[in-house]
């Protein structure tokens, strides 16, 4: 029988009932704002020590930076310039191009030396000409003044021997003006001569030139196929044994992993037959009151058994070492075969190499 309960177990109750109810949710509020306070403190912490962006500042910046990149572009540029120049100078020097250079500046040098003497000669033509006019002018003039000997008045007397002193002034300098003319001709005759005789000596040293860099470059095309010779043979002697060794231990450890895969598919396939014939066994055991009946075993089975048998006999037929180093030795021998081939074959192509070059 239920007893009914007094008033004071019931208050008792009460308090117990609220002395042990969880505490409520608002209960961890403050700890919860705390850690919230925290984390916004350490974001502002965070954005301060960050760098302040201005606009004008940052277009200075790059700005500054731009330019700094471009003087050292430049920079970079001039001195790789100056190494360049500087190598083309001494590659000139030491296969001979330079001495071909300063030619083409003798040649150069001439010919504006031809141009002078071809316009002073221009212009003492020129003056000869004049002088031979003005002479001739004088000399008409005089003809006509003797042809009216007859008729000379005072003036005409006058005229006469101002002629005459002008004739011989005009002469001298008529042979004067014919004496540069002639200098001038021989200076361009001289000039020209000259010239020639350096653009005959630059084309054959030229040709000396291009016939030594033609050598060299024979005999670079004889060290480059020597070398080539001297790679092939390097590699037959010490690259390809170096691959025939690692492609048959490859070979082996590939043939050992696929027989350890192998045996561990025997041994599940065993172990589960096993488990099969155990249950069988079990079952039979369970079920003695029955007669005795031979045990069945599952078709599955059977196949199962048939097919595992058979590869066991395979891989007893055929030893792993033996079949490896059988593969090994055609590899090794095919190999042997190809690398006598190839010597073969390069010797005779450098034999028609040097041939054709002789």
């Amino acid at each position: 029988m239920d007893h009914a309960k007094s008033p004071e177990e019931a208050s008792i109750a009460d308090h117990n009932r609220t002395t042990t109810t969880p505490p409520s949710p608002d209960a961890s509020t403050p700890s919860r704002s705390d850690s919230q306070r925290d984390l916004l403190a350490r974001l502002r912490s965070a954005t301060a020590s960050l760098p302040s962006f201005n606009g004008s500042t940052s277009q200075k910046s790059l700005t500054d930076a731009l330019a700094t990149a471009t003087a050292h572009t430049h920079t970079l540029l001039a001195r790789l310039r100056t190494k360049l120049t500087h190598l083309s100078t001494q590659y000139n020097t030491h296969t001979g191009y330079a001495a071909i250079e300063g030619l083409k500046t003798r040649i150069d040098e001439l010919e504006s030396s031809l141009s002078s003497a071809r316009s002073l000669a221009s212009t003492a033509k020129r003056t000869y000409l004049i002088a031979v006019q003005s002479r001739s002018a004088s000399q008409r003039e005089t003809n006509d003044l003797l042809s009216r000997k007859s008729s000379w008045s005072e003036s005409d007397l006058g005229r006469y021997t101002e002629l005459l002193r002008k004739e011989h002034a005009l002469s001298r300098e008529e042979a004067e003006a014919e004496k540069v003319l002639e200098k001038s001709e021989a200076q361009v005759q001289a000039s020209f001569d000259e010239l020639m005789k350096a653009v005959m000596v630059r084309y054959h040293e030229e040709q000396i030139w291009s016939d030594r860099m033609r050598g060299m470059s024979t005999y670079g095309s004889l060290v480059v196929a020597g070398l080539n010779a001297v790679l092939f043979v390097v590699a037959i002697l010490l690259v390809e044994p170096y691959k025939r060794r690692r492609l048959a231990e490859t070979f082996e450890t590939r043939l050992v992993s696929a027989e350890e895969q192998s045996r561990e598919l025997i041994l599940a396939s065993v172990e589960q037959f096993q488990r099969s014939l155990d249950a069988l066994a079990a079952t039979r055991t369970e079920s003695e009151v029955q007669p005795a009946s031979p045990p069945f075993i599952p078709p599955q089975v059977v196949e199962l058994r048939e097919a595992e048998e058979e590869p066991v006999v395979a891989v007893e037929d055929v030893p792993a070492p033996a079949l490896s180093q059988r593969v090994a030795r055609q590899e090794e021998e095919r190999l042997v075969f190809a690398s006598t081939v190839g010597v073969v074959v390069g010797a005779a192509l450098s034999l028609l190499i040097s041939a054709c070059w002789t």
